[in-house]
């Protein structure tokens, strides 16, 4: 009897531990425990999608955007050429504005902004992609038309993120 109360004990701490190691192997991190395993102060998406992956963040919902329809050129102008060109003038300050990169925001679509190359006309300084915007659908613009922060040696292009942050 001693022999069998001996074993039937072992086989329950062998059962009871397994359950234990079990446990403990499942255990989920808490909020605070995942929240210390990410770094937010890294800006790198290969980084991100890692975290995503282990389940400590979210990956970014899909959102799908209405398509654009091109309508057409509708400028009236006796100043400017209007062969279907999207190459629209933005602000009355002397300068060329050339290789324009348009994007109306997702989440307001009367929220505009604009870039190009711009420069001194006659041709002089090399301003670099500007940054123009406007709120009101493209009735009036600001900005300015001597860069966006640097030279460039390449055409610009805009982006409104779905966050509403704003790329030039």
């Amino acid at each position: 009897m001693n022999k069998t109360k001996l074993i039937v004990l072992f086989f329950s701490f062998v059962i009871f531990g397994i359950g234990v190691s079990w446990s403990i192997a499942n255990k989920k991190d808490s909020e605070k425990e995942i929240r210390s395993k990410v770094d937010t102060r890294i800006d790198n998406s290969h980084y991100w999608v890692k975290m995503a992956e282990k389940g400590y963040v979210e990956f970014n919902p899909d959102v799908k955007a209405v398509p654009g329809t091109f309508t057409g050129s509708r400028i009236k102008s006796l100043s400017v050429v209007t062969e279907d060109s999207p190459d629209v003038p933005v602000t009355e300050i002397n300068s060329t504005q050339s290789e324009n990169s348009i994007f109306a925001d997702p989440s307001d679509p009367g929220v505009v902004l604009n870039s190009n190359n711009s420069t001194q006309n006659p041709v002089g300084s090399l301003y670099g992609a500007n940054d123009l915007y406007s709120f009101n659908v493209g009735e009036t613009w600001e900005g300015e038309v001597q860069g966006a922060g640097g030279s460039n040696s390449g055409d610009p292009t805009t982006a409104i993120g779905l966050n509403g942050r704003w790329y030039v």
